[in-house]
């Protein structure tokens, strides 16, 4: 069971890698020191786009399972939440 949200955990620590050497990056565009603008914003908005959908999945999952557990009428249905 903790197994399935591993992916979901690291999507999210990895989105927060990403925004940050994005902006190392556009920062090291900014002073002159680099010329690769493009895939520092690709970083930033990459990475803010997995930890969105790392917040959002868990979040689905609850709100599914807890509508399942109520339109469940008896202890087989109960059980297939």
């Amino acid at each position: 069971m903790l197994l399935c949200l591993l992916p979901v955990g690291l999507g999210i620590i990895l989105g927060i890698c990403a925004v940050v050497m994005g902006s190392f990056g556009r920062t090291r565009v900014r002073r002159g020191e680099a010329d690769n603008n493009g895939v520092a914003v690709a970083g930033i908005v990459l990475g803010i786009v997995a930890i969105v959908v790392g917040l959002a999945v868990p979040g689905y999952f609850a709100i599914s399972y807890e509508q399942c557990r109520s339109n469940a009428h008896s202890p087989a249905e109960l059980a297939h939440c």
